[in-house]
């Protein structure tokens, strides 16, 4: 009885600590594709600023028109988010606590 008592603790020892691998593997698989998605979103986001402000650079015949735009237009994004960020806040992490805390 000793025996299998002491067998059955040391298995579910060995479950919590494969369950636990697990439980990392998944947080880190998620952690690896949210810094990628948002580096792949970083690049697209310059190129296609840097494009939009040369082609505004060829439309007003400037030099620097296009680009103080597409800076103004920036900022004005980047000036919404941080007005909204607790709104912005909730409608990210919303889901998340929906599907991860157990009610």
């Amino acid at each position: 009885m000793k025996d299998d008592l002491l067998k059955y603790l040391d298995l579910q020892k060995k479950l919590y600590h494969f369950e636990a691998i697990e439980k990392i593997g998944e947080i880190r698989a998620k952690i690896l594709f949210r810094i990628f998605a948002t580096l792949f979103l970083f690049t697209f986001l310059m190129f296609l600023g840097i494009g939009t402000a040369l082609y505004l650079n060829h439309l007003f015949n400037s030099i620097y028109l296009g680009f103080t735009l597409v800076s103004l237009l920036f900022f004005i994004v980047l000036t919404m988010s941080y007005i909204f960020k607790t709104n912005i806040k909730n409608w990210m992490f919303k889901n998340y606590i929906n599907n991860n805390i157990p009610s």
